[in-house]
């Protein structure tokens, strides 16, 4: 390091000796920074071959030098080895849950540290921020539940008083003492938070269900959290937020460990699920008024619509395709939209026999020649038929002297050329061709046929 520093000129403030005071994962090295070339800032880190392995390999090191051959390392640091692993077997049971135990182990070895002292000279790691509780619990967590104060070299310091490198921490200890809920605001170690909600849990259980309870109740009104108790709502919340029962969860309430808001959320959305799902039912139980049970045979008590697509009447093929939000479309069974519909989506069903005095819309082309009264032939003939225009729209091309009117059959006049049934798709993009090719004239009434 000297004959370095020598050479170099050393920044200030940015040497680290972590032989004296390792890191929690047993990295020892000297870091010192300098003034390299050209005045750029370098870092140069010195250790031993051995430290080096345990840099690149971590504990695993010391096995690995054992397979090797090389000479063990010794018995105090085989101690320090196994007890920096015995930390993650006492991190294990600590944790509430596994996620609370993944927390502590990235605390552990991604946070900035500061390393503090025992009066005897003991150096301990804590995360940058810790407070003297987080020291106390670092210490023992019997030294921790029973700390009643704390003096930091030498003077009477306040427990959230933060702590930085080399600092020597006394905490002060009270047989009667007890941990206070308000040392989960300070305490910045996962371990020590840990720690305090665990004595907690497992010492003032009774107390803190009230106390959650009252949260609870105060939220919800006293009628709408006895009810949710009755339905068992909450014991289904508790087990969703990883609680045995639902006394777990007003216990964990109650001291801290969740919020009122996350409970509520998790009720509302137990109630939506509920009530989507008994929508649901009710959907496909529900027919609408206009129809009867006995419209089509195989869709009793079923909700149904007839597709626009294809706008099936009664006397044609039918199949039913069942969706997602409309109950069963009903198409005709050469309509274009089924080519692409999975086979397990679709039913076989078929006009009932009283079904013939319903009424039903469809779409209907007609090519005919565009004379002069030729739309009051089409709707007598229409009325002779018992059949009620609900929409008529009419294209005029006059280069071949066609009209196209989109109504029922109407092939008994003679100057129909053809009557063909279409989607309404169909309608307006053929429709749509005609207004490049000749002048349009639109008629728009309501049409229905029976």
């Amino acid at each position: 390091m000297g004959i370095i520093h020598s050479q170099f000129k050393p920044i200030a403030g940015r040497f680290k000796d972590y032989i004296a005071m390792p890191k929690a994962n047993m990295y020892r090295s000297l870091h010192t920074s300098v003034l390299g070339p050209r005045s750029k800032p370098l870092e140069v880190q010195i250790r031993t071959r051995q430290m080096h392995e345990v840099a690149e390999y971590g504990v695993a090191a010391h096995w690995k030098y054992k397979e090797a051959g090389c000479p063990a390392i010794n018995n105090k640091e085989d101690d320090i080895k196994f007890s920096w692993m015995r930390k993650f077997i006492e991190l294990d049971k600590e944790a509430n849950n596994t996620n609370e135990f993944v927390d502590q182990v990235k605390s552990y070895f991604y946070e900035n540290e500061v390393f503090v002292f025992t009066p005897m000279g003991d150096v301990f790691d804590l995360p940058q921020g810790a407070t003297a509780i987080d020291f106390a619990f670092r210490i023992h967590s019997d030294v921790g539940s029973k700390t009643v104060g704390a003096l930091i070299n030498g003077r009477i310091a306040q427990l959230d008083t933060p702590l930085i490198n080399g600092d020597i921490v006394e905490i002060l200890t009270s047989k009667n003492a007890t941990p206070r809920l308000d040392w989960l605001n300070f305490a910045k170690s996962k371990a020590a938070q840990s720690k305090i909600k665990q004595w907690f849990k497992k010492n003032k259980r009774e107390e803190h269900i009230v106390i959650g309870r009252n949260l609870l109740e105060a939220e919800l009104t006293k009628n709408v959290f006895d009810e949710k108790i009755k339905n068992n709502d909450l014991n289904k919340v508790a087990l969703e937020m990883n609680y045995r029962t639902a006394e777990d969860l007003l216990a964990a309430l109650g001291y801290g460990e969740t919020t009122v808001v996350k409970i509520i959320n998790r009720l509302k959305k137990d109630e939506e699920i509920e009530k989507e799902l008994k929508d649901n039912e009710s959907f496909i139980q529900t027919r609408k008024k206009r129809k009867t049970k006995d419209d089509i045979v195989g869709l009793e008590g079923m909700l149904y619509t007839f597709a626009k697509c294809c706008s099936p009447v009664r006397g044609e093929e039918i199949v039913g395709v069942v969706t997602c939000s409309k109950g069963v479309s009903i198409h005709r069974k050469d309509c274009n939209s089924l080519y692409n519909v999975p086979q397990e989506r679709l039913m076989n069903i078929a006009w009932a026999e009283n079904s013939s005095n319903k009424t039903y819309i469809t779409s209907i082309r007609v090519d005919v020649q565009d004379k002069l009264g030729m739309l009051k032939e089409i709707l007598t003939t229409l009325t002779e038929c018992n059949a009620n225009v609900s929409y008529a729209n009419i294209k005029s091309n006059k280069a071949k002297n066609i009209g196209i009117l989109v109504i029922t059959s109407l092939q008994s006049i003679p100057e129909v050329y053809s009557v063909k049934r279409v989607s309404v798709n169909n309608c307006l993009k053929n429709n749509a061709k005609a207004n490049k090719t000749g002048s349009v004239s639109d008629s728009k009434r309501k049409t229905h046929s029976k």
